[in-house]
């Protein structure tokens, strides 16, 4: 099974607490996650566009992010950044555990920091929460 997967959202997945948007979207992240956890092989193909999680977002709309005029850059930046700390490239697959591996040796506070400090979630992700302290 393939998976596309925002950059990004790496570290949302690892870090997920009960709760998004709505609660189509919680199905989804769940679903997702629950993919993954019964799929260790599970292969991801990495992006900084809109993924498998954003579908099920109420901002999604063809392909792109419309929380506001800014968001879809402000999304991307943030996407390129981890792909860039974590020495993988937009658009190519990998196996879940080499990724795991990646964040793991290469993810740092101050990534975590840039890329989620702004989340609205971020008070309530393990992730966020776990780098921060």
């Amino acid at each position: 099974m393939l998976m596309i997967l925002r950059a990004r959202h790496l570290l949302c997945i690892s870090g997920y607490f009960d709760g998004w948007y709505d609660e189509i979207s919680t199905l989804k992240m769940e679903s997702l996650r629950h993919e993954i956890s019964r799929n260790p092989h599970i292969i991801l193909k990495i992006t900084h566009d809109c993924d498998d999680i954003c579908t099920a977002c109420p901002h999604y709309h063809m392909q792109h992010c419309h929380k506001d005029k800014e968001s879809h850059k402000y999304f991307q930046e943030r996407d390129d950044l981890v792909l860039t700390t974590l020495h993988v490239e937009h658009d190519i697959s990998y196996r879940l555990e080499e990724l795991s591996r990646c964040i793991s040796r290469y993810i740092q506070k101050s990534d975590i920091e840039y890329t989620c400090g702004q989340c609205q979630w971020s008070q309530a992700c393990f992730a966020y929460q776990k780098y921060i302290s």
